[in-house]
Formats: structure tokens, sequence, C-alpha cells
């Protein structure tokens, strides 16, 4: 696999507080998976891992991601940030969702969106100059749907559904129904949205 140049490796913590074990996959790796106690050991130890599975770790643009999950009643959801040079942004939008979910009204709607092949749903922090495509390769290629959030304020979020399976998103539509591409920024999705609605958005993981 040394011929990957860009790759998403995910990080996610553990389920229980109080558990400290931390496992990691990648999107673009079929069947790669490993663990460790804490996340600064998995951090440690992930080159070597990649390198296990033929990675050219040095000539490969890693995007780092951790994912925690949480409970509410009976249903997982999960919020995943990506680790890089605008981290203080991205947590502030993972700040904006924790605080938008405590809001009765908003914590129903955005619940209530479709889950993931296990069972949670997945919220991906996203910032206004990120692209399209660059969110939708972090869906596991086996099938996957996420709600991209980014904020609008201090106390709202806006939203669009994003998955790479038709099974998993009613009445989605690729991008260029509304005439957008893998390039476009969520700034961009933001400003052609605002009239009203949340797009469900299907795409495929690669150019």
């Amino acid at each position: 696999m040394s011929d990957l140049r860009t790759i998403d490796v995910v990080m996610a913590g553990p389920i229980e507080e109080g558990i400290d074990d931390w496992t990691v996959y990648s999107p673009q790796i079929p069947g790669f998976t490993g663990g460790r106690k804490t996340r600064d050991e998995l951090r440690a130890a992930l080159p070597e891992m990649l390198e296990f599975v033929d990675v050219d770790v040095p000539r490969t643009r890693i995007h780092l991601h951790e994912e925690h999950v949480y409970r509410a009643g009976d249903l997982d959801y999960l919020i995943r940030v990506r680790r890089d040079d605008q981290q203080e942004p991205r947590v502030h939008t993972a700040r904006v969702l924790e605080r938008v979910l405590t809001d009765p009204v908003q914590r129903a709607e955005l619940l209530s969106g479709p889950r993931t092949r296990t069972g949670e749903v997945l919220f991906i922090c996203a910032l206004a100059t990120d692209r399209l495509g660059d969110l939708a390769d972090q869906l596991h290629g086996s099938g996957d749907v996420a709600a991209i959030v980014a904020p609008v304020g201090e106390d709202m979020i806006w939203s669009a559904r994003l998955a790479n399976a038709d099974d998993l998103l009613e009445e989605g539509h690729p991008p260029e129904y509304w005439g957008w591409s893998r390039d476009m920024t969520i700034a961009e999705l933001m400003r052609s949205t605002k009239s009203g609605g949340h797009p469900n958005v299907l795409m495929s993981t690669s150019a």
C-alpha cells in the first residue's frame, strides 16, 4: 500500500467512562485495526502499526482523527475531530455541538439522523474551509453515514448528512444534483443551503 498518498486514521476512545482502551482503523486500509491502553500509547505506536501494513509513512499524508462515544438513553453517538494545525477551532465546533445537544429540540433533531452500520449516529466536526471530498473520505469503505456539523454562532449548528451507501441514507443525491463537487468547501455548502433544509449527500469516497 505504499502508493497511498493520503489516508485517514481514526483513533476511537473507550465507550465506558473509566475504561482506558483506545482502538484505531483507517477507511483506506481494509482490515487495518489495532489498539493500546491509552491514547498516547496508541499515537506513539501508529507509525510502526502502519508500516506493518505496508504504508510508506514518510511518503504518506496522514489525516489523524479522534473520536469519542457518548450515550443518550439506548443510543450511542460519536463525535469525531480531526487533529491537525486547526485543532483548536475544530474542538470549538465539538464544544458548540455538545451545547446544542443539551437543548431538547435540537438534540432530538440531530439524534434522529441515520445511523451507521453499527447503530451509532456519527458527527464529524468540520470547519468552513474543509472540502466535501475530504470529509467523504473519512467514511468507512463498507458503507457509512455521518452528520457533518459546523457552528453557526455559539448556540446553533449547521448540518448535512453524508453517506457512501444508498441503503444508509434515504433521499440521498450525489453532489452533482445540486451542482456541487468534491472540491466545494463547507462554507460554500452553507451559503448554498442557507435558504433552508439540510442536504442528504450520497457520494463516493474516492475522486
